[in-house]
């Protein structure tokens, strides 16, 4: 990686925090990491890839698509630069099993890719990249649920105003068709909620 390339530089702002304390560890980071520009629906993780990797979302935004029966695409979460920018790739990274999850690019993308091996060894010898790294997991996990929990505790429409006040990613950064995909509703269904929900900000 070029440490002087924007994209380190950002990651350098990312993450400086944590690590400022372990200067060693970024001359690791530049040896030992890489970053991957993607564009439009480009795959960054396959179906049934054995992939023991982390990225970090730099730029860009991506959905994660689930693939039951080995035919069927489910839309079930989506990466942003802004939030939720850790994709691990828990199938392999975790379990050492084919990935179940494909993670395809919904914009021109940049990542930086850490391999599991490099990960397990900085978490040994640099303190704050442990510490950074679990951190950022946990907070991925307790965001994830308090998501999904109100999915199931609210209406569309209320669930629909949530994610506007809290994740507003997640309805201004995605097509209205891949939003509805991932409330479980038909985008007419979608369409006639927000107009509903902008009728009664009205009021």
């Amino acid at each position: 990686m070029n440490r002087d390339s924007r994209t380190y530089r950002r990651l350098q702002s990312r993450i400086k925090t944590s690590l400022k304390k372990s200067s060693g560890v970024w001359q690791e980071i530049f040896e030992h990491s890489q970053e991957i520009e993607l564009d439009r629906a480009e795959t960054l993780v396959d179906h049934l890839e054995l992939n023991k990797c982390v990225y970090i979302v730099i730029n860009g935004a991506f959905e994660c698509i689930l693939k039951t029966n080995g035919t069927t695409d489910n839309l079930v979460w989506f990466f942003f630069d802004s939030c939720f920018d850790i994709i691990p790739n828990m199938d392999s990274y975790y379990k050492n099993h084919a990935a179940k999850y494909k993670i395809v690019a919904l914009e021109p993308s940049t990542v930086i890719k850490f391999e599991m091996e490099k990960i397990e060894h900085w978490q040994g010898s640099f303190q704050a990249f442990e510490g950074f790294l679990k951190n950022e997991i946990i907070e991925w996990f307790f965001h994830y649920f308090e998501i999904r929990n109100n999915f199931l505790a609210l209406s569309p429409i209320d669930f629909l105003g949530y994610l506007e006040t809290n994740y507003p990613d997640i309805p201004n950064r995605i097509s209205s068709q891949k939003l509805a995909s991932f409330m479980g509703l038909t985008p007419e269904w979608l369409s006639k909620l927000k107009k509903r929900k902008q009728s009664k900000s009205m009021a």
